[in-house]
């Protein structure tokens, strides 16, 4: 009794992403069979790497309290032009319009960037909720990346 007692919270535990807990991230990456690096943005607050078909992308982390118990999640990739041709503003306007949940935009070289919050309140998110935000910003990405012709 007693073991399958632990054995379903260990389950029940697993079924969260928690903002507040990165390990959370990771675990629910790995286990749709993506890779997952822990790592840190330039504030020192906690990103997770990952990608998708070759495709790098970010967990980012926001509303952090001195590095850690974040509150927000972000699903972002950026794609650097080198000499190449980067698109203009018009064609990240146009896949914005098309598109719900991503917004697109520009940096200051000039690289195109796509990104979506994921929706997060007063804690711990179902894992199902979390797959989604994933699967509309792995879909919408890729899109945006036949778009851009990267």
């Amino acid at each position: 009794m007693i073991l399958s007692l632990a054995a379903a919270l260990a389950l029940q535990a697993g079924a969260s992403v928690d903002p507040a807990d990165p390990a959370t991230v990771i675990a629910a990456l790995q286990e749709r069979g993506y890779r997952a690096e822990m790592s840190q943005d330039g504030a020192g607050d906690p990103m997770v790497l990952s990608s998708d078909s070759g495709i790098n992308f970010a967990v980012i982390f926001y509303g952090c309290e001195e590095n850690a118990n974040c509150k927000t999640l972000q699903l972002a990739a950026t794609y650097g032009f080198d000499g190449g041709k980067r698109p203009g503003a018009d064609v990240l306007h146009e896949f914005d319009r098309a598109h719900r949940y991503t917004r697109t935009y520009l940096d200051e070289e000039g690289d195109p960037w796509i990104e979506m919050d994921v929706q997060v309140k007063d804690g711990p998110i179902e894992r199902e909720e979390f797959d989604e935000a994933l699967d509309i910003f792995l879909s919408n990405n890729g899109r945006f990346l036949e778009l851009i012709d990267f």
